[in-house]
């Protein structure tokens, strides 16, 4: 006979976790410790956002997206040219971003930084400000890419380093 008896969970969202009140989360993600959704952020269905991931604003995931632990989606770009105006993050449905990546908003009033369906950001990647990024592409840990970049469907961007011989 077991002495806990299980609380019937009235949230996915844990209570440490921060959201700001002009976020939108459906109600089938599930949201861990000491996550941040910052303002005017949408989860959708089915998403999950683990430990200290930080949707900062304007950020919307699609369908069945997961977000790993440190990565930062929404931040400011790192543009001299912005200025604070309103711009976004899109990110397509069933979107897996590793620990400690990024992606942007755009610089210009009103403009997006997309990353398409089923992409895979690993660890440390970066996505720059005003870029678009379609479905199926790969982003191996620490690929960095800049600002304005057009990637097409399927691409995958990796680094090896070889042993010296």
């Amino acid at each position: 006979m077991s002495i806990a008896t299980p609380i019937p969970p009235k949230t996915n969202i844990h209570p440490t976790a921060i959201i700001h009140p002009t976020a939108q989360i459906d109600p089938t993600a599930i949201i861990h410790p000491y996550a941040i959704v910052g303002e005017h952020c949408v989860v959708g269905e089915n998403c999950t956002l683990y430990s200290h991931a930080v949707l900062d604003a304007y950020v919307t995931l699609g369908e069945g997206c997961t977000i790993h632990s440190g990565a930062v989606l929404g931040g400011a770009p790192q543009d001299r040219k912005f200025k604070d105006e309103v711009s976004y993050v899109r990110i397509g449905n069933n979107t897996i971003v590793r620990e400690c990546a990024t992606v942007h908003r755009a610089t210009g009033e009103g403009l997006t930084t997309s990353v398409g369906d089923d992409c895979f950001l690993m660890a440390y990647s970066h996505i720059g400000h005003n870029c678009t990024v379609e479905n199926g592409v790969t982003l191996a840990n620490t690929v960095q890419i800049a600002g304005h970049v057009h990637i097409e469907v399927f691409v995958s961007f990796g680094r090896i380093l070889l042993p010296l011989v």
